[in-house]
């Protein structure tokens, strides 16, 4: 991977030593259930899930939420984890949900309001938010200064 992005790619030898300290963590694995532990996340760092189950309570209830489509993460076909079970047991309501990605790329509210804050976008199954999604976490890490620029082209 290093010779074909042209960037160093280190392979990790556990969840946590993947996360730990890194700017943007991306969930994009086959698993229902939590795949991290919240304490493994930086404050300030970009947590992007794709997929129901992943992320643990205590990430979520710490973290500013960002999300492709509220109706989908709260009212949606099949319930969204852990959201739906924070919600039935009073620790979390849809209310704490920032805003949606298009309000972020509007500039109508900001992707994060203080330093040192975790965001955690959700993406709720619509391959055009992923790819939009990832488009601007790297435009926002650039800005940031964080990691390195790198094309694909």
């Amino acid at each position: 991977m290093s010779a074909w992005l042209g960037i160093a790619v280190e392979a990790a030898n556990s969840p946590r030593e993947a996360v730990q300290d890194a700017a943007i963590v991306s969930l994009a694995t086959n698993s229902r259930s939590t795949v991290l532990d919240a304490g493994w996340i930086s404050p300030g760092a970009l947590v992007i899930s794709i997929t129901s189950g992943q992320l643990p309570q205590e990430l979520v209830a710490r973290s500013r939420v960002i999300v492709s489509w509220k109706e989908e993460v709260l009212d949606g076909e099949s319930p969204r984890q852990p959201y739906t079970t924070m919600i039935a047991a009073g620790t979390w309501s849809g209310d704490k949900i920032a805003g949606e990605l298009g309000e972020v790329i509007l500039g109508r509210i900001p992707a994060r309001s203080s330093d040192g804050e975790t965001v955690l976008f959700e993406s709720v199954g619509m391959p055009a938010m992923d790819s939009s999604a990832t488009a601007w976490a790297y435009r926002w890490a650039v800005e940031q200064q964080a990691g390195l620029p790198f094309s694909l082209g």
